[in-house]
């Protein structure tokens, strides 16, 4: 017998295949005599089973060209199909593994939510999805869409684990802007008016700084948080701004919910929706009252030190008290002083000659303007006061009512007269207490400051000085009576009493002599030279011709101040005064007289002068940090204030540099430097012969160092010959400090010995941090500039198109944003070189270019890492020509990477000088890098997805994509060829319209496909000719990301042949 399938060709020529099937019939014999069988048309059904055959091979390479992972398993759960895709996530070929039972090939599965959905979907017949699965062999997390068939289940599967990153950096990046210190308020825009524009969120710091909740403050427009101070003219400017779509700063004044004051520092950015429109307005805010505070203190302070300078001013050229008009010089102490310290009395007590009271000799009243004395406090009823001024060099009661010193007399001087604080400075006359200056305090409890207590103190002794001046006037005014009642000898009643002996030429001392200079009069000669050797060389040019001129003129009194020098080596400012006595002819035969010891005053004269000097340059440094707009005009004023006000030969601002030698450079100076700078080379390192001086101490300390005489040998001053040829003869080197570094220093040059005392080196420190306050101010106006610029460049950067003109416009922004020489981003290549995207040098595009990037600083980059060098680059590289072909010195790279984390390319910049700012480069480079990171990402998607579009556009079977409303987003090129329309003129429009007449199979299709997920069958379409044409139809329902049916995918075959 037989059964064969046969192509036979008829009569008419016509192809047909047949079924023939038979047997052979033997006779008797056993000899075959017939055949006898039958002939089946069989055409139609081997047609069918060709078609069957080209749907699967068509559906096999379609299942292989989609993006997604698939796979089959038969009811036995074994694998009998699974695409490349698939193949690529499991990380198994098909060989491996087809035929194999899923849960033995990967038994990690089982028991998982993975199984759950499968056998889910297996036992019920229905769809199961698995929205997130992580996959722990792998360390990724994948979506599972699982959907029964009648051989078994198809899964459809992708890696998710780049969204589910995405997902989370967004709930990171809610997080932060929700908790950061920062205020955050976001409005919509495009309406101005009230009640818009209206606030769509605020974070926590919002609600904790201003006292009101969510709930409070959403839907309202932010003008409810205005206050009547708020300053119009910056309302107006911010409004203007905004309607230009331009981002503005501003300091406003609101209020918080509890009705308290709340300054603001605000940023306001527009942010545009996806039609390119503004949309939104982000404001980031940060609370700036106690800054304002500060700087209301600071201006509060710096007024206090304006008046305080001007009345020490005024009252250092204070006289004498006169004798007959002591009450007038009393007044005029007394309301400047309360004029400069602000406060409602000011009054002026002496002790009494027993010295168990002190009466108030002047009480100025500064509201009423009045002047009145005689008031007694006597130590009996007020003891605890009088310890205090015999044990306490200011006393400062800040609650005077409260105050163990001064409670004594609350309850019948203090309260009525509502004095809550006092400020009492103590007057010295003759080495003693005379008095106090007293200072009382009207209002609220007041806490005197530093600079308040001294500016007190300072003016108790000028009265000091002036009464001194008075009593002095005093004394030698009873030393003219005491002359003419005494004769010659009592004319020169003083402390050193001398006899000059013309005739001899010897000169007598009394033993006052030895206790004002400390000399033995045996231990000296009794000549008149032994007298003015000891007179300093630059007083006695004066001294000696002055006193020959009184004795040959024939006059009687001489008197003059000069430095007289005492036996330990040190000068002695000295009054002395003499009488000439001539014999009956006139000639003089003797000289008597006394020297008065004035070292005291002097040296207190010469404290408040330096003093006054110091608060004088003090106060013009601070004027110079308050207009300065630039680091460098700043030191070259304060070198210039140091100068001419403060009297210094020279002066000048060093930075510590961080070299190899660290030297110190200077920036500016002032006054006779005459190549002094340039001549020398100071270094801060202790080991170095240079560093070892007071600049190098100050750096490495951070404590002012003061050589009061560069001259003595534990000075350690280096360059003491250069020194000295230019007039220098003492230096105060001052720390200028960041916090705890010390970035610099201010060094003063004077001429002379350096007398400085404390309060003095106070006020100088104060200089020098309020310079170095200034500096980190213009640096951080200068800092936050260049912050700006690079976030705009970043801005227009990033916001540019694709291709070819991004990556130009990116590098060239860069390279400009960091100030850098140069730059480029290029793709990596397999052998390790990479070919330039974009390649910027000096500010111009240049040709792109493959080059090798073995033994250059790129190499490592393209392993992954981030490199910078901020210097040297050419010696860590030598084997890179290019990097002295450019005259490159520091250098900064990064990788930039696929999804996947692999290295695509890499981004450089590089520099013709050493780098200073490495953080804010690499920061800046990260930015950009991201960026770039992207947009090499979506080439290569993009360049897929052409290729997949191709792909599609071959396929012989008509593809379309529309939505579940019909409207057509895809139409391959086989649809324009079937139906005769192309695919911009059906983009958008019905396909139900386009090519059916009938709609009723149409429409039950759809609704099979939207039930089941998938549709197979014919219906009958029409083309743009009116031609019918029957197809066949293969439809699938796409889903997006969420899950919801999105579109229907369809691909027909054209079989009205067939029919």
């Amino acid at each position: 017998s037989f059964d064969e399938e046969a192509e036979l060709i008829t009569a008419k020529g016509r192809h047909i295949w047949v079924r023939a099937s038979g047997e052979a019939v033997r006779g008797a014999d056993g000899v075959i005599h017939r055949i006898q069988g039958a002939f089946q048309d069989v055409t139609v059904k081997k047609a069918a089973v060709r078609q069957a055959q080209h749907l699967t091979e068509r559906l096999s390479a379609t299942l292989e060209s989609i993006t997604d992972a698939f796979f089959t398993v038969n009811r036995q759960w074994r694998i009998t199909y699974l695409n490349t895709e698939a193949e690529n996530l499991m990380r198994r070929s098909r060989g491996e593994i087809m035929g194999q039972c899923l849960w033995d090939e990967f038994p990690s599965l089982v028991g998982t939510a993975v199984e759950e959905t499968y056998r889910q979907a297996m036992d019920h017949g229905r769809p199961s999805v698995l929205e997130e699965f992580f996959y722990q062999p792998f360390n990724q997390r994948f979506e599972i869409r699982a959907f029964p068939s009648g051989d078994g289940l198809a899964v459809y599967f992708r890696n998710v684990t780049a969204q589910r990153q995405s997902r989370e950096q967004l709930r990171l990046l809610e997080a932060s802007v929700a908790r950061i210190n920062d205020l955050v308020i976001i409005t919509n825009a495009g309406v101005w008016d009230e009640p818009e524009p209206r606030i769509l969120f605020v974070n926590d710091a919002f609600t904790r700084v201003t006292g009101y909740t969510r709930e409070e403050v959403l839907g309202r427009s932010p003008r409810f948080l205005q206050s009547p101070k708020t300053q119009r003219a910056e309302l107006d400017r911010i409004r203007i701004s905004l309607m230009r779509g331009e981002p503005v700063r501003a300091e406003l004044l609101n209020l918080k919910k509890n009705g308290e004051e709340l300054w603001l520092e605000v940023d306001i950015v527009p942010v545009t929706g996806t039609d390119g429109a503004v949309a939104y307005q982000v404001g980031v805010m940060r609370d700036a009252t106690e800054r304002k505070r500060l700087e209301d203190e600071a201006r509060a302070t710096e007024e206090r030190y304006v008046r305080q300078r001007n009345a020490l001013i005024a009252l250092t050229d204070l006289p004498p008290v006169a004798l007959d008009d002591e009450e007038s010089s009393f007044h005029r102490i007394t309301e400047s002083h309360a004029r400069a310290l602000g406060v409602t009395r000011v009054s002026i007590w002496r002790y009494t000659a027993d010295r168990q009271a002190i009466r108030c000799v002047d009480l100025y009243e500064l509201d009423t303007h009045r002047h009145s004395s005689g008031m007694v406090l006597t130590s009996r009823t007020c003891p605890a006061y009088f310890r205090a001024m015999d044990e306490m060099d200011v006393i400062a009661a800040d609650n005077a009512t409260d105050d163990p010193r001064t409670c004594e007399f609350a309850e019948t001087y203090l309260t009525p007269l509502g004095i809550t604080s006092m400020l009492d400075a103590p007057i010295h006359l003759g080495g003693a207490i005379e008095g106090v200056m007293c200072s009382e305090h009207v209002g609220p409890p007041r806490t005197w400051t530093g600079d308040e207590k001294t500016f007190a103190a300072a003016v108790a002794n000028l009265v000091s000085l002036s009464l001194e001046g008075s009593e002095r006037q005093r004394a030698e005014e009873t030393a003219r009576e005491t002359r003419k009642r005494f004769e010659v000898v009592a004319r020169a009643t003083n402390d050193a009493v001398w006899d000059w002996n013309f005739a001899t030429n010897e000169i007598w001392w009394n033993e006052g002599f030895e206790t004002l200079f400390g000399f033995k009069r045996s231990e000296i000669q009794p000549s008149a030279e032994s007298w003015y050797h000891r007179i300093h060389p630059d007083d006695a040019r004066r001294v000696l011709p002055g006193i020959r001129s009184i004795i040959n003129e024939g006059r009687e009194h001489w008197s003059d101040e000069y430095r007289f020098l005492r036996a330990d080596g040190r000068y002695a400012y000295v009054l002395d005064r003499g009488f000439v006595i001539r014999d009956e002819s006139g000639r003089a035969v003797r000289m008597v007289g006394g020297m008065t010891d004035l070292t005291a005053r002097k040296e207190a004269e010469q404290d408040l002068a330096r003093l006054n000097r110091a608060l004088k340059m003090l106060s013009a440094s601070n004027e110079a940090v308050t207009r300065a707009t630039s680091e460098h005009q700043l030191l070259e004023e304060i070198c210039r204030v140091a100068v001419n006000t403060g009297g210094y030969r020279m002066a000048w601002v060093g930075y510590a540099r961080n070299d190899t030698q660290k030297s110190i450079e200077p920036m500016a100076w002032a006054g006779a430097e005459d190549g002094y700078l340039e001549k020398i080379r100071l270094s801060w390192d202790e080991n170095c012969p240079t560093g070892r001086g007071p600049g190098g101490r100050t750096i490495r300390s951070g404590e002012p160092v003061i050589c009061r005489d560069i001259t003595i040998e534990n000075a350690f001053f280096h360059w003491l010959g250069e020194a000295i040829d230019r007039g220098y003869r003492s230096v105060v080197c001052l720390p200028l400090k960041d916090g705890d570094r010390v970035f610099g220093m201010l060094g003063l040059y004077a001429s002379d010995v350096l007398q400085a005392g404390d309060d003095e080196i106070k006020l100088l420190r104060q200089l020098a941090d309020d310079l170095a306050y200034g500096i980190g101010t213009l640096r951080s106006r200068a800092e936050i500039r260049r912050t700006e610029e690079i976030v705009l460049k970043v801005a227009q950067a990033v916001s540019s198109g694709t291709g070819t003109e991004f990556f130009d416009l990116l590098t060239m922004n860069m390279v400009e944003a960091l100030c850098a020489h140069g730059g480029l981003i290029g793709c990596l290549n397999p052998d390790l070189s990479i070919t330039t995207l974009s390649f910027v040098l000096s500010g111009k595009l240049e040709e792109n270019v493959t080059y090798s990037l073995r033994g250059t600083p790129c190499e490592d980059v393209s392993q992954g890492n981030v490199c910078v060098f901020d210097r040297g680059v050419q010696e860590i590289f030598p084997e890179d020509h290019l990097l002295v072909v450019y005259g490159i010195h520091a250098y900064a790279g990064i990788p930039l990477k696929h999804r996947d984390g692999s290295v695509a390319g890499i981004m450089v910049v590089f520099f013709d000088a050493p780098l200073e700012e490495t953080a804010l480069v690499q920061s800046t480079l990260q930015i950009f890098a991201t960026r770039a990171s992207a947009e090499l990402d979506r080439q290569i998607a993009d360049a897929r997805i052409r290729e997949q579009a191709s792909l599609l556009d071959q396929a012989r079977d008509a593809i379309l994509v529309r939505e579940l409303d019909h409207s057509i987003t895809y139409w391959n090129k086989s649809a324009e060829r079937l139906y005769g329309w192309t695919a911009g003129e059906v983009m958008g429009l019905s396909v139900e319209t386009l090519i059916y007449r009938e709609t009723d199979e149409f429409k039950a299709a759809c609704r099979k496909v939207i039930e089941t997920g998938e549709w197979l069958g014919e219906l009958q379409q029409f083309a743009r000719d009116g031609r019918p044409i029957t197809v066949e139809g293969r439809w699938t329902l796409l889903h997006d990301a969420n899950g919801e049916p999105k579109h229907i995918l369809a691909i027909n075959t054209d079989i009205t042949e067939h029919r």
